[in-house]
């Protein structure tokens, strides 16, 4: 696994753009939840219930 940092250089040319900007790289990306179960996962977790009791 890679321990270094991804740099990246902008150039921005006005102020109003740099801030925005600014604004976008400081803010967390919103995190996706998974709310639903794939049809494949519940069959197997069924099967591994099924076997685990018998």
């Amino acid at each position: 696994m890679a321990t270094t940092s991804i740099t990246k250089n902008f150039v921005i040319h006005d102020q109003e753009n740099y801030l925005k900007l600014k604004k976008e790289l400081d803010s967390r990306p919103a995190r996706t939840v998974r709310t639903s179960e794939n049809s494949s996962l519940k069959r197997g977790k069924e099967k591994l219930a099924q076997l685990s009791c018998r």
